[in-house]
């Protein structure tokens, strides 16, 4: 998903009541969590901080696979486990406001929420 086309379709779950922009991510997050990290006390990863770029998550780009090479899985993405080639996702800095970061970590975060609420 675009990161626009990811905010649209988490905006109308927020709007339908199936999530909340304001509480922390993994207390959404089943099959996978944002790793544990200093610099989150106090500072949950919230859905508005992803939407808003300021969730201090990366990696911030994948690249692409070609056509004869296995895809990953979301979880596997996430997670930094083979085919996947980015680094796991990790917290890089205090998600308060401060950074401006536009992040696939983050929109893909924001994805696994939305893929459970939906049952995916």
């Amino acid at each position: 998903m675009t990161k626009p086309v990811a905010a649209f379709a988490a905006l109308r779950l927020v709007d339908q009541g199936l999530l909340s922009l304001d509480s922390d991510v993994n207390a959404e997050l089943r099959s996978w969590k944002v790793p544990v990290s200093p610099l989150l006390e106090g500072h949950p990863i919230t859905l508005r901080g992803i939407l808003n770029h300021i969730a201090g998550l990366i990696p911030g780009g994948y690249g692409g696979y070609s056509h004869d090479e296995p895809v990953p899985t979301l979880i596997q993405t996430l997670s930094g486990v083979k085919p996947a080639r980015p680094k796991p996702v990790q917290v890089a800095y205090v998600p308060a406001g401060t950074t401006v970061s536009p992040s696939t970590a983050a929109t893909d975060t924001a994805n696994r929420c939305m893929r459970q609420t939906r049952g995916w």
